[in-house]
C-alpha cells in the first residue's frame, strides 16, 4: 500500500502546517518567505540508545553513507557534487536518541533538493568498498575527539556515573567494534530503522505549504510501515554510592566534571530541572560564574548541562582550571548546589534567568535551520505543540519548586566526578575515599522548610508569557530580497558612522560597536593590551561595580560581549528590543569610563594567560597560531590573537588608559545596528549615549602588508596525541584586493563534502575525517590556507597529496561546472548568514570599516559570478607556488602504517627549513583567596 494522497494537511493558529501521510510520515511545514531560502530537515527516531553493545556506533556510520551514494546515484561524490551544484548547506548529526539530516538551499530548487534528499534517504548504495573506507573516516572522528579534552572528559564522566544506561559507552564506537561491523550489520539497521513510519520530515522557508506537500507524497511515496520495535535500553539501577574516576594525559590545564542522574524528558520535574541549570550558569551574573570565577577565580571557565532523554536525565558541570584549584572548586560547585536546598531563590532572580531563557529561545529562531530543528525537535517528544508551551511552562516554575527538586536529586550519594590532569600533576595523590569524606560534608540532605515569610514572599511577580509563537507572521510571510536590504548610513555628531538595518521578524535588536586598530598595532611588547583593554571594562566603571554591569544587563535578557579581531575592536550587544535604552546605557558607560581597578585588570590578565595556555589542547587553533607565527613573522597578524604571556604580564594600568585614550575615539568609530528597530528613534538613542565620545586627531602607524617566506618553512611542535594537526598557507591578499573573489572561490571549490581536497583526503584516500580550506584576509594581507588532521603515520602522506592537489589547480583546467558550484554555495551561504540579526550588524560594521561600502556582499557577489575557469587556473598559477609555502603543525605519536591508502608517487618539492618552536614558560595563575582545608588522608 502507498496511500500518500488522503492525508489531511492541517493549518494550526500560528501558521504551521502537519500532516501524517498514510505510510506514517511526519510532515511539519512553516511559510518563511525572510529570505528566498528552505531547509529539510529529516529527523530518523534511532540513534546510540537503539544499538545493541556490538553495533555501537552504527547509527553514526550510517549518517557517514548518506552521502556515499544510492541505487540512482552510485559514484561516492554524485550526491554531494549535485547538492552543492544546487548551493545546499548539507550536513548530518547522530545523538543518543536520533540521527538527523538536513539541507538549506535557495528555494529555486526545493524540488530538486527534496528529490536528493529522499534518494539520499531511502536508497543508499552501502557499498562493501565505501563502508569499510568510511569506517576509517569514523575512526579519525574518534581520534580528534580524544584529542579534545573537554570533549574527553564529558564522555568519561558518563562513563563512571552510568553502570547498566547506554550513556556509559564511548558513543561513536570503539576502533576495533566499529572495524568488526559488517555490511549486512549495517544493512539490517538501516532496513529496520529508516521506515517513513520512524521519521519527521520538518522543512521551513520561501516555500507553499500546499504546492510543497504535493513534492512530498510525490518523492516520500513508500508503502505503509509500522515504527520499529528497538531492543530495550538497559535501565540505570538507583545510584546508592559516590563515583569517581581521575586520569593524566599530554593536557595543558586540567578539567572537572560533576553529574547527577534526573528526570527524563518533559517529566513534571524537567521545568524546574531547567531552571536550576540556568540558574548556575546562565549569564555572566550566575551563581557559578560570580563564585567560582569572579570572586575566587578558581576555574578558567565553568559550564552547567542539563541532558534530556526519553528515559533519563543528566545534570553535570564542568570546568577548567588549575590542578592545585580542583578541590577548592568541587567544594564551591556542592556549595552552590546545597544552598539551593536550604535557601529559596530570590525571585527577581528567577525573573531575569527566565527573561534570559526567553531571550535565548527567540534567537534560536532567527533562521530556517534554527526553527526546524526546535519543532522537529518537539514532534520527537511529544508534539510540535509543545513548541508553544515551553517557555510558558518554565515561567510557571517557583522558587519552591526548585528547593523541592534540588533536595530531591542533588544528594551526595547520586553524585559522580572525573578528573582530567596534565601529566605534569601526576605527583597528585588525593584519594577517592579522602575525597568523599570532605565533599561529603557539603553536600547533605536538608530538612529545612520554607516559613511563611518565605513562601510570600516568593509568589510570581508576572504573569506567564501567552502560549503564542514569537514570530512576526505577517514579517514572515512578506518577501524580503537580499539584494534591497541595505542598510541606512548616517554621520554622528562626533562623526562616528552608524549604520541601520531593520528586520522585525523577532522582537530583538544586535548593536556592534567597533573602532579600527587595536592589535594592528600592537608589538611584542604590548601584545595582549587590546584583548585585556576591552575585557577589563566590563570589570567596573566610574559609576557601575562589575556586578551591577552584569546583573542588570542580565535583568533585561541581554548579553554583552566583546570581540578583538586583527584590525579592529568592540562589543557586541543583543538584548530585546523593550530594553534596548536601559541596555545601550550601560554599554557606553562600559565603553566610554572604564574604572580599570587593578585587582580586576590583574584577574583579567591571568584568565587572558589561562585561556592562551589551554589553546594548546585546541588542535586547529594552536595549528594555525604556529602557522602565522612562522608565515607572519614579525608582523602584528604572526601575534597570538590573545597576546604573548611575557608582554601581557608587563602592561600596566597607565597603559590600558592610554591605549584606551587613543582608540576609543569617534574618528575610528562604526556602530552596526540591526533588529526590530524604528531607524529614527534608534538614532537618536545611539546619538544621545555615544556623543560623548570624541572625534580626535588620530594617527594611523604605518604597517606594511604581510609576506610570506618566499621559501618552504615549518613550525612545529610534538605532541602525545592521537592525530598530527597541519596547516599549509600561501600568499593571500588584503580585503580589499581584486582577487579577494577569486581566492575564496578557490577555497569554497576544494572545500565542503565535494570540494577538491575533500575528495583526495577524505572520500579517496580515507585519511581524515576534517580538510577545509580557508582565505585569511584583513587589512594588511594574509594567506590562503588548507587546514586537515590525520593519523601522525600519515602526515607525509596527506601533504603529497595536498600539494598534489594543489599542482592540480595551477596546472589542470577548471571545468566550468565546478566553478558554477561554488558561485552558488557562496551565494547561498551568504543569504543563510544574512538571517542572522548578528551578522547583518557585523558585516555591514566591517564592510564600513574596510572601507569596502554598504552594497560589499552585493558587489562581491557580482565579482564571483564574473569569474571564468580560465581566471581561477590563473590565480592559482599566481599564489599557489610549490616552493614557497609554510607549514605549522602539531605533531601526534607515529603508530603503524594505514592499510586503507597507498602513497602516489612523490611530487618534487624542495624540503623544508624547519622552525621548532621554543618552549616557553608557564606562569601559573594566582592562588585562590584563602587557605586550602587539609583531607583527612592522602593516596
Amino acid at each position: 500500500m502507498t496511500g500518500c494522497q488522503k492525508s489531511k494537511i492541517v493549518e494550526d493558529r500560528y501558521g504551521i502546517y502537519k500532516t501524517h501521510l498514510e505510510n506514517g510520515l511526519t510532515v511539519i511545514i512553516q511559510e518563511n518567505h525572510k529570505q528566498p531560502l528552505v531547509t529539510l530537515l529529516t529527523r530518523v527516531k534511532v540513534g546510540y540508545f537503539q544499538e545493541p553493545d556490538h553495533l555501537t556506533g552504527i547509527s553514526h556510520l550510517l549518517e557517514h553513507m548518506y552521502f556515499k551514494g544510492t541505487v540512482k546515484r552510485p559514484e561516492t561524490e554524485l550526491w554531494p557534487q549535485e547538492a552543492r551544484s544546487y548551493g545546499a548547506n548539507t550536513n548530518a548529526w547522530t545523538n543518543y536518541e536520533e540521527t538527523a539530516y538536513h539541507l538549506t538551499l535557495p528555494s529555486d530548487y526545493f524540488e530538486q533538493g527534496l528529490e536528493l534528499h529522499a534518494d539520499a534517504l531511502f536508497n543508499m548504495k552501502l557499498d562493501p568498498t565505501e563502508l569499510v573506507k568510511e569506517t576509517e573516516v569514523v575512526i579519525q572522528e574518534g581520534k580528534r575527539k580524544k584529542d579534545t579534552p573537554s570533549q574527553m572528559t564529558h564522555e568519561l564522566l558518563k562513563s563512571i556515573a552510568f553502570s547498566e544506561h547506554r550513556l556509559k559507552r564511548w558513543r561513536i564506537g570503539t576502533e576495533e567494534g566499529l572495524r568488526n561491523l559488517t555490511r549486512q550489520d549495517v544493512l539490517t539497521f538501516y532496513k529496520t530503522h529508516y521506515l517513513p513510519s520512524n521519521m519527521i520530515l520538518t522543512l521551513v522557508g520561501d516555500i507553499n505549504a500546499k504546492e510543497v506537500l504535493k513534492a512530498v507524497r510525490k518523492y516520500f511515496k513508500l508503502p505503509s510501515t509500522e515504527p520499529p520495535s528497538f531492543p530495550a535500553t538497559p535501565t540505570e539501577p538507583l545510584q546508592t554510592a559516590f563515583r569517581f574516576d581521575r586520569q593524566f594525559s599530554d593536557i595543558k590545564t586540567s578539567y572537572l566534571a560533576m553529574g547527577f542522574h534526573t528526570a527524563p524528558i518533559f517529566h513534571e520535574d524537567t521545568y524546574a530541572l531547567q531552571m536550576i541549570a540556568e540558574l548556575l550558569n546562565r549569564g555572566k551574573s550566575s551563581r557559578l560564574i560570580e563564585a567560582l570565577k569572579h570572586k575566587r577565580q578558581l576555574v578558567y571557565a565553568v559550564e552547567t548541562r542539563l541532558e534530556l532523554f526519553s528515559t533519563i536525565g543528566f545534570l553535570n558541570v564542568h570546568a577548567q582550571l588549575h590542578t592545585k584549584n580542583i578541590l577548592e572548586t568541587e567544594r564551591a560547585i556542592l556549595s552552590q548546589l546545597e544552598r539551593l536546598k536550604t535557601t529559596l531563590v530570590p525571585q527577581t532572580e528567577l525573573e531575569k534567568i527566565k527573561l534570559q531563557l526567553h531571550t535565548e529561545f527567540l534567537l534560536s529562531q532567527e533562521t530556517t535551520m534554527g526553527i526546524a530543528e526546535k519543532l522537529s525537535y518537539f514532534e520527537h517528544y511529544g508534539g510540535h505543540d509543545r513548541f508553544y508551551d515551553y517557555i510558558p511552562r518554565l515561567y510557571a516554575v517557583t522558587p519552591q519548586e526548585i528547593q523541592k527538586i534540588a533536595q530531591k536529586y542533588f544528594s551526595f550519594d547520586r553524585l559522580s566526578a572525573f578528573e582530567y590532569f596534565p601529566r605534569t600533576e601526576m605527583a597528585y595523590r588525593i584519594s577517592k575515599k579522602s575525597l568523599e569524606q570532605d565533599l561529603k560534608k557539603i553536600l547533605k540532605t536538608s530538612e529545612k522548610q520554607p516559613t511563611e515569610e518565605e513562601k510570600i514572599s516568593s509568589m510570581p511577580i508576572s504573569e506567564p508569557p501567552p502560549p503564542t509563537l514569537p514570530f512576526n507572521l505577517a514579517y514572515l510571510k512578506a518577501t524580503h530580497p537580499f539584494q534591497d536590504n541595505i542598510p541606512k548610513r548616517f554621520q554622528l555628531s562626533n562623526d562616528a558612522i552608524l549604520l541601520l538595518r531593520e528586520n522585525h521578524a523577532l522582537p530583538l535588536v544586535a548593536v556592534q560597536i567597533y573602532f579600527k586598530g587595536g592589535r594592528l598595532y600592537e608589538s611584542k611588547k604590548n601584545s595582549g593590551i587590546t584583548q585585556l583593554l576591552v575585557r577589563s571594562s566590563g570589570t567596573g566603571t566610574t559609576t557601575l561595580l562589575e556586578s551591577e554591569i552584569l546583573t542588570r544587563l542580565d535583568a533585561m535578557g541581554a548579553t554583552l560581549e566583546t570581540i578583538c579581531e586583527p584590525d579592529f575592536f568592540g562589543w557586541k550587544l543583543l538584548v530585546p528590543i523593550p530594553f534596548l535604552d536601559p541596555a545601550l546605557k550601560i554599554v557606553s558607560d562600559v565603553i566610554q569610563n572604564p574604572s580599570f581597578q587593578a585587582p580586576m585588570v590583574q584577574r583579567e590578565k591571568d584568565l587572558l594567560v589561562s585561556e592562551l595556555i589551554a589553546e594548546e589542547d585546541r588542535p586547529f587553533p594552536y595549528t594555525l597560531q604556529l602557522f602565522r607565527e612562522a608565515a607572519f613573522k614579525n608582523h602584528p597578524y604572526g601575534l597570538p590573537n590573545l597576546g604573548l604571556l611575557n608582554a601581557i604580564e608587563n602592561i600596566k594600568i597607565e597603559d590600558l588608559i592610554a591605549w584606551h585614550l587613543r582608540w576609543i575615539n569617534g574618528h575610528n568609530m562604526v556602530i552596526g545596528v540591526a533588529g526590530d528597530i524604528q531607524p529614527l528613534d534608534t538614532r537618536a538613542l545611539i546619538e544621545n549615549h555615544f556623543k560623548n565620545i570624541s572625534a580626535r586627531g588620530i594617527q594611523y602607524p604605518k604597517i606594511s602588508e604581510v609576506e610570506l617566506p618566499d621559501f618552504i618553512s615549518e613550525n612545529f611542535k610534538m605532541r602525545e596525541k592521537e592525530q598530527t594537526s597541519m596547516v599549509i598557507g600561501f600568499q593571500g591578499v588584503p580585503v580589499t584586493h581584486p582577487d579577494f573573489a577569486g581566492l575564496r572561490t578557490l577555497a569554497t571549490l576544494t572545500s565542503g563534502l565535494s570540494g577538491r581536497f575533500v575528495l583526495r583526503l577524505r572520500v579517496k584516500e580515507k585519511l581524515s575525517y576534517v580538510t577545509q580550506s580557508l582565505l585569511f584576509s584583513n587589512l594588511k594581507g594574509g594567506a590562503f590556507l588548507t587546514y586537515t588532521a590525520v593519523s601522525p603515520e600519515n602526515e607525509k602522506k596527506a601533504l603529497r597529496y595536498l600539494l598534489e592537489e594543489y599542482k592540480r589547480l595551477r596546472d589542470e583546467p577548471i571545468t566550468r561546472e565546478e566553478l558554477r558550484t561554488a558561485q552558488h554555495v557562496i551565494a547561498s551561504e551568504l543569504i543563510q548568514n544574512a538571517q542572522k540579526i548578528s551578522f547583518q550588524a557585523y558585516d555591514d560594521s566591517w564592510n564600513e570599516l574596510s572601507g569596502k561600502g554598504p552594497r560589499a556582499e552585493i558587489q562581491f557577489l557580482e565579482n564571483v559570478r564574473a569569474l571564468s575557469p580560465e581566471k581561477l587556473n590563473e590565480l592559482a598559477l599566481i599564489y599557489f607556488k610549490l616552493d614557497q609555502y609554510t607549514l605549522g603543525v602539531v605533531r601526534g605519536n607515529p603508530q603503524s602504517q594505514s592499510v586503507i591508502s597507498q602513497p602516489p608517487k612523490p611530487i618534487v618539492v624542495p624540503k623544508p627549513k624547519p622552525k621548532i618552536s621554543p618552549e616557553r614558560p608557564m606562569p601559573a595563575p594566582p592562588p585562590p583567596k584563602g587557605p586550602e582545608k587539609p583531607l583527612s588522608e592522602s593516596q
